[in-house]
């Protein structure tokens, strides 16, 4: 029973990372969007350097993020899986509260409801109770 549990574990901390990792996905896609879209100063805002450098700053930690999680997931049952699959989801959260908690894009998706309370903070005005909370280990 045991063993079990601690599968059902490493399958929860990986479905919620890779659910993280597509909010990021989505929000990723919205921002490079209105980058091209938004013009200021006669240009598009995209093309001040400044914006371009975060945005590479952002698609690196993304794909750090998928990186650890496909890591997680191949090692998901070995004596590794459970601290890897636990980092990727802590590593997804930390780099999805930075990325998009301006916008809250969490209570939008289908886990919305659940992953808010883990990449949200008091600066979000999600509409989830407790956003602010993170109690899930």
């Amino acid at each position: 029973a045991a063993a079990i549990v601690a599968r059902m574990r490493v399958a929860m901390q990986l479905a919620l990372a890779a659910e993280m990792l597509g909010i990021m996905e989505g929000a990723s896609a919205k921002t490079l969007e209105y980058l091209g879209t938004r013009v200021q100063f006669g240009q598009p805002i995209g093309k001040f350097q400044a914006l371009r450098h975060q945005s590479v700053d952002n698609y690196v930690q993304k794909e750090t993020v998928r990186s650890l999680i496909l890591e997680a997931a191949h090692a998901a049952r070995s004596e590794h899986g459970p601290r890897l699959a636990t980092a990727a989801r802590v590593l997804a959260g930390e780099v999805g509260e930075y990325g998009i908690t301006a916008n809250c894009v969490a209570p939008a998706t289908i886990g919305g409801a659940l992953l808010a309370p883990l990449i949200c903070n008091s600066r979000c005005a999600c509409p989830a109770p407790n956003a602010g909370e993170r109690s899930m280990s």
